[in-house]
């Protein structure tokens, strides 16, 4: 039997919700506004001697627990961006480009639906992979306009069409 031929053996990761988050930075007038997410849930799977062919998996963006750092914006920031319709957010894994193993860093191709949006996008990822937990931070710029979101013009605050999002995963093997 050929290497193609053999069956693979794929691997699934279940996100540690406690152990996950979600950084926006984001450039306003005068300075950088700042926001976390937390919870995040999904799962990841793979065959580890072929992800470029077999990486999927679908994570799921609480936003509706975003923190800007004071009541007051985040009063301002969850009603811009609605929270009550648009709760949560989801990140669909397509495909990995993987470039080296030790550690792995790779870059992730994926669909983030939100607002009735759709976005692809290219996030650069580092990680490392243990017998029981995968651990990744990811990064990549988003266009708000992109998901359906106005940069916000609140007063004194004024956010730039583009943030930067940062994304630390925390994962348990699940097979």
């Amino acid at each position: 039997m050929s290497s193609s031929e053999r069956p693979t053996d794929i691997s699934t990761w279940r996100l540690v919700p406690d152990r996950c988050i979600v950084t926006i930075r984001a450039h306003a007038t005068r300075h950088a506004v700042q926001s976390t997410i937390h919870g995040l849930d999904g799962t990841l799977g793979g065959a580890l001697d072929s992800l470029e062919e077999t990486a999927r998996g679908t994570i799921q963006v609480p936003v509706h627990q975003q923190d800007f750092g004071s009541r007051l914006r985040n009063v301002a920031m969850r009603r811009h961006l609605d929270i009550t319709q648009w709760p949560e957010a989801r990140f669909q894994l397509n495909r990995m480009t993987v470039h080296s193993e030790s550690p792995w860093t790779v870059d992730v191709q994926g669909t983030i639906f939100y607002r009735g949006h759709t976005h692809r996008l290219t996030a650069h990822a580092t990680g490392t992979l243990s017998d029981t937990e995968l651990h990744t931070h990811a990064t990549f710029r988003l266009p708000l306009r992109a998901v359906g979101v106005r940069p916000p013009k609140l007063l004194w605050l004024r956010v730039t069409e583009t943030v930067d999002v940062e994304v630390q995963i925390v994962a348990k093997g699940t097979s």
